[in-house]
């Protein structure tokens, strides 16, 4: 059963903003540990404690009882799912990178970590307000069953595959690559 616990209407009290990856339902598609594929659920991704959540049919929000191994949701603004993983191992200076978007999936597979931080700002009367505030991605390499983390630009790209740098930089100047773009980083990987 992919019934698991209950959350509280204001799970972060007076915390202004969203840690949702989208602050709307989205369908989706679920694998858990145990194997178990739940397909069209409606889901929301915490992206602060990292969890997944589903609607059930009466309204309430919960989280899985099982652990999630992997999952895909689909935005509004778009036809194609966005596809996260769980469950890498440990690497070097990465303690538990947590779910990653799968960017490009080939010899050398390239993920993207959503973040959202809490910030605190000072009110006209002096009262602390909190606001949960999206911050810049973490990109990590997946390649010989390593997680590395990794900053998108031409220069750790070549590190990458030294041998092939001159296709690599033909590459990126006729596409005019947008290191900063999850599709140009996608074509450039794939």
């Amino acid at each position: 059963d992919s019934r698991g616990g209950l959350i509280a209407s204001k799970p972060y009290g007076d915390i202004s903003g969203s840690p949702y990856l989208y602050n709307y339902w989205a369908k989706g598609t679920v694998k858990t540990t145990n194997g178990q594929i739940t397909r069209d659920i409606s889901l929301k991704y915490d992206v602060v404690t990292e969890k997944l959540l589903f609607q059930t049919s009466k309204g309430d929000s919960m989280y899985f009882a099982d652990p999630v191994l992997e999952f895909e949701i689909m935005p509004s603004n778009s036809n194609l799912p966005l596809k996260f993983t769980n469950g890498f191992p440990k690497s070097e200076n990465i303690s538990s990178p947590g779910f990653l978007e799968n960017i490009a999936v080939g010899k050398i597979t390239l993920y993207k970590k959503h973040n959202i931080s809490t910030v605190e700002n000072k009110a006209y009367s002096g009262a602390m307000n909190k606001t949960f505030k999206p911050t810049s991605a973490t990109y990590y390499i997946h390649k010989d069953a390593k997680l590395n983390k990794i900053s998108p630009s031409k220069k750790s790209v070549v590190s990458l595959v030294p041998t092939k740098e001159k296709e690599i930089t033909e590459f990126i100047q006729q596409n005019n690559t947008n290191f900063k773009n999850d599709g140009d980083l996608k074509k450039l990987f794939d």
